[in-house]
Order: C-alpha cells, then structure tokens, then sequence
C-alpha cells in the first residue's frame, strides 16, 4: 500500500518557488519561508542580480501575494 501525505499551501509554494529558482540562479545559501502566501527569502547571494533575480522569481510565482527580500550581498 502506498500512502501519499498531502503537502498544506504553504509547503507547495515554497517548492515551486525552490524549483524556479534552481532553474535560473547559482548562490550561496537561500531559505524561503512562506506563511498564507506571504514569502519571506534570506540567505547570501553573490551579486546584485542574483537578489533582485531571486525576488522577480519569487513575486511572479503563482498564488504569491507578497514577498519580503531580506536576501544579503556575499562579495
């Protein structure tokens, strides 16, 4: 028998977010959190880019309402 345990809203838009941003980006450490469709990103990213980049995936992720970039420069 298989048993499948169902993923609340919250854990299923913090995986398409991980999944977009896998795709696109290359950094040092990210965590997302997300909380009723509010995401909250921190972590260490190598450039400028790659931060707003991170946000645009975020915030164009389907069922986001709001994102908090908290994400820090790592020269």
């Amino acid at each position: 028998m298989l048993k499948v345990q169902k993923m609340d809203s919250n854990e299923m838009l913090k995986e398409k977010i991980e999944n977009g941003i896998d795709k696109n980006l290359f950094f040092d450490y990210v965590n997302i959190q997300v909380l009723e469709s509010e995401v909250t990103i921190k972590g260490f990213v190598k450039s400028r880019y790659d931060k707003d980049r991170i946000e645009s995936i975020t915030r164009n992720t389907a069922g986001v309402i709001s994102v908090k970039n908290e994400l820090a420069i790592n020269y």
